[in-house]
């Protein structure tokens, strides 16, 4: 599967790599501004503070004395792995990269889900202008239709666990199944409504900074049409449709799609694919490369820790 998915990846970037060669699309006049790409690429430490910021929330009630250098530490630690798995599975190790025993097992991977749960919301308040753009009233209807839907996170959670207590009866197998469903769902109790809203905030913060630095990706590179209400729309889309990775990491179906969609808009398709290609370096690629610096606790001997992988198991 895993040779399927780089074969898949492969296929994309020379599919792209050939569009770039044979049909370039490079407006008349072209002015690159070297100003606009520096503000751009200074924008991805912001980008990064606010998603640690937003993690750090998902962990708090779990050890609040969870620093935000650690929840930065967690989020760049456990990147560098999930960029290679399908779904970015791994990334459900980020508990491991941070040296409290609350959150190095099942309920710390859990709040990965919740972490990437109040990111999808935030990017459908944002897809909303896209969908409206592409697909009228319609678009806007069911757009905030899923909305209102993804955004009863406890509403979700409290479902969730009612059906797991229903299967109380259970033995053997599907018993310890259920046990660790149990402790890897975070239920609606143990997050607050003010813990949801600060984490939702952090979310929009940090797709507010990704959209406006793919907007000044395109301006630097010298694509000057298009609204940044309609673009920060049309970007947000393609998050959502990259959701399910099929290539490692979503290259090129992510890099094909924004094409397409900005293209549709009457902007510069090689402008477009280069600026979408610069802002996956920046904020993928880059950020992944730090985190081969840091070492999950476990291997770490001079943490004065005590780190057994007892933990990660869920209690009986």
């Amino acid at each position: 599967m895993h040779l399927l998915r780089l074969g898949l990846t492969l296929g994309c970037l020379y599919a792209l790599w050939d569009y770039w060669l044979t049909r370039p699309n490079w407006p008349e006049n072209q002015i690159i501004n070297p100003l606009l790409l520096g503000i751009a690429l200074g924008l991805t430490p912001v980008l990064l503070a606010f998603r640690a910021l937003k993690w750090r929330a998902c962990l708090v009630s779990l050890s609040p004395e969870i620093t935000h250098w650690q929840a930065l530490r967690s989020y760049l630690g456990a990147l560098r792995l999930g960029i290679l798995t399908p779904g970015r599975a791994c990334e459900f190790t980020r508990g491991l990269y941070l040296p409290y025993a609350s959150v190095q097992g099942i309920q710390g991977s859990g709040r990965v889900i919740l972490d990437n749960w109040t990111d999808s919301v935030s990017v459908l308040v944002f897809a909303l202008p896209g969908a409206f753009w592409l697909w009228g009233w319609k678009g806007l209807t069911l757009g905030g239709i899923v909305l209102i839907t993804a955004a009863a996170i406890p509403l979700w959670l409290k479902l969730v666990h009612s059906l797991i207590q229903k299967g109380e009866r259970f033995t053997g197998w599907k018993k310890r199944v259920l046990g660790f469903l149990q402790a890897f769902i975070p239920t609606g109790e143990s997050i607050s409504s003010r813990s949801l809203f600060v984490i939702f905030g952090y979310g929009l913060m940090a797709y507010v900074v990704e959209g406006l630095q793919f907007i000044l990706l395109l301006r630097g590179l010298g694509e000057s049409q298009g609204q940044s209400l309609i673009l920060a729309g049309l970007l947000a889309l393609v998050h959502l449709a990259n959701s399910v990775q099929v290539t490692v990491a979503g290259i090129g179906p992510r890099e094909g799609l924004t094409t397409w969609l900005l293209a549709k808009a009457g902007l510069s398709a090689s402008l477009v694919l280069g600026a979408s290609f610069f802002q996956t370096a920046l904020v993928l690629f880059l950020p992944a490369g730090i985190g081969l610096f840091f070492k999950p606790y476990i291997f770490d001997k001079d943490s004065g820790e005590d780190l057994a992988l007892t933990k990660f198991l869920p209690r009986r």
